[in-house]
């Protein structure tokens, strides 16, 4: 993204959207990337190329964590 990087965009979520579930793709896939995602709000992290699969279980495993906490 040429103003925001995805970590800032998923801060600027989490901060004013309370009921937003972030998450962040990246074709980085270093520790520290992942790490300063989560911190920043994201739920969850996917390495580029995102395949159908990971997406459908990232999501679903949001959902029932959402389901838990209600």
């Amino acid at each position: 993204m040429p103003e925001n990087s995805g970590i800032e965009l998923a801060s600027k979520i989490n901060k004013s959207m309370d009921n937003i579930s972030v998450i962040v793709f990246s074709s980085l896939k270093h520790e520290h990337i992942v790490m300063e995602a989560i911190r920043a709000g994201a739920l969850d992290f996917i390495q580029k190329p995102i395949e159908e699969r990971q997406l459908v279980e990232s999501i679903e495993k949001i959902i029932l964590a959402k389901q838990k906490d209600y």
